[in-house]
């Protein structure tokens, strides 16, 4: 089966429901010529892509370009070719000839085709590959139609099973392999046509949230921001590239203009910079009419935390997007600083911070320049901590008996439970103590039992505000202005 039918196959699965709010419009075409371009690849240095014409729209090649050279045709005469992906100076792609299709790699530099590791090409129909390191992804049909996406190990030559059809009305095509992240679409008569993503080192699988549309042509960034294809069942229908990370609801990027579709992302991530999506546009109802276009779209990072230990609490993000508790992974733009806040339940005390954070303050923060795991310690309260804040125009000291708050510099005490602490407020020269909130309330020496995490509010004001008198109507319900 060709690459165009087996997408043509594809996309027949399901309908397209009502689109969300339009995307940003699109660049420009990065190739462009009276041919036919799909099936984009790139690398530092190089631009791959498959290639039809209209003279021949099915027969298929595949060629590849430096930034400062010519085309050059990478499958030999008598065959076609499917592209697939660029990894350093190495090409892997599909070659066929009749009824026998295989996995090839091709050096860049050398211009030179070799065979995989064995266990890669069998009897059967492999398809549409992509390299990553150690990794390579690729499709595998077999007589009657069932299919598998395939995950080999180049260094050992073991392999994994990521998807599997089993009869001629479903579908699974290989994605992307990007360093630890591998995707992949698959459609069936029952679950319509879905994304998937794929963490190799932990072996956890998750499905592209979907509204019931159809999910296909998917690609990824080495930061695992999965690129897909949102589209409907036939050619013409809307048709946008979206953008996912877990912890975030797809978003979509270009919506194409009418009357075009495509079939394919590609995502080259290098050391710095924007990671850059590749896709094809391709003319409804025109042959050979395919050009590839190019978009800039901010890296994205990962931060990830773990609560740990047998106690409770919850850790928030500044800005937002981890309330943890229930949402404890978010992408934020690459560069960002996040602050994370721990806060213990009743019963328990937080009592510190691992991973990307360090030490026991409350709060912590995170410089997003790569992915981030942080992990918050949470333990049951044999002991309970007791907070001062201190608040107010003025100046003053809070101390403790027994000993532990000298705030000024130490503002929060881990106290055995059920113990009784004082607190003993003293403004500075020039400064009055105004009064406690929280825990405790009054002038006087506070008095609270720590039972529980408590926090106390000590207001310190200037001697010329504290001497002021104070408006008629501080909380008294339905008082009215002081008159004079």
């Amino acid at each position: 089966m060709s690459y165009k039918r087996a997408a043509a196959a594809a996309t027949a699965a399901v309908a397209l429901l009502a689109s969300p709010a339009p995307a940003r419009p699109e660049t420009r075409p990065v190739l462009s010529t009276g041919a036919g371009e799909f099936q984009p690849a790139r690398g530092p240095e190089h631009l791959a892509w498959e290639r039809n014409t209209a003279r021949r729209p099915g027969h298929f090649d595949v060629y590849v370009r430096a930034r400062k050279g010519h085309k050059v045709r990478v499958n030999p005469r008598g065959t076609m070719a499917a592209n697939g992906g660029i990894d350093g100076r190495r090409l892997v792609y599909q070659q066929w000839r009749r009824r026998d299709s295989d996995i090839r790699f091709y050096d860049l530099v050398k211009r030179r085709r070799r065979f995989p590791p064995r266990g890669v090409n069998t009897r059967h129909w492999e398809y549409w590959p992509s390299v990553s390191g150690r990794w390579l992804l690729f499709g595998r049909r077999k007589p009657g139609g069932a299919r598998r996406v395939v995950l080999f190990d180049l260094d050992t030559g073991r392999t994994r099973t990521l998807a599997r059809t089993r009869s001629r009305e479903a579908f699974a095509a290989p994605g992307q392999v990007n360093g630890r992240w591998a995707v992949w679409w698959k459609c069936t008569p029952a679950s319509g046509c879905n994304v998937f993503r794929y963490d190799i080192r932990h072996r956890r699988r998750l499905v592209v949230p979907n509204p019931g549309r159809l999910h296909r042509a998917a690609s990824v960034a080495a930061e695992g921001t999965v690129y897909f294809v949102r589209s409907g069942h036939r050619c013409g229908a809307p048709v946008r590239l979206m953008r996912y990370f877990p912890g975030a609801r797809p978003r979509p990027l270009v919506d194409l203009p009418k009357g075009t579709t495509a079939s394919d992302t590609y995502v080259f991530s290098g050391r710095r910079g924007p990671s850059r999506i590749l896709y094809e546009r391709e003319r409804c109802g025109r042959r050979a009419s395919s050009d590839i276009w190019s978009l800039a779209n901010p890296r994205f990072h990962g931060l990830g935390v773990t609560k740990k230990a047998a106690g409770g609490g919850t850790v928030t993000t500044r800005p937002a997007g981890i309330v943890c508790g229930s949402d404890c992974l978010h992408a934020y733009r690459a560069g960002k600083v996040v602050t994370l806040a721990a806060t213990p339940e009743a019963n328990s005390n937080f009592t510190g911070w691992g991973g990307a954070c360090s030490g026991s303050a409350l709060t912590c923060t995170v410089s997003m320049r790569r992915a981030r795991r942080v992990v918050a310690f949470f333990d049951p309260a044999s002991s309970f901590t007791l907070s001062v804040v201190k608040k107010g125009g003025g100046k003053g000291r809070v101390t403790s008996r027994p000993a532990g708050i000298d705030c000024g510099r130490d503002c929060w005490h881990a106290y055995r439970a059920g113990t009784e602490v004082r607190l003993t407020a003293a403004a500075r020269p020039g400064s009055a103590f105004a009064g406690w909130q929280g825990a405790c309330s009054g002038a006087g020496t506070c008095r609270v039992t720590v039972d529980r995490v408590r926090s106390v509010t000590a207001r310190f004001l200037l001697e010329t505000a504290a001497s002021a008198p104070l408006p008629c109507c501080l909380g008294g319900p339905g008082a009215g202005p002081r008159a004079g």
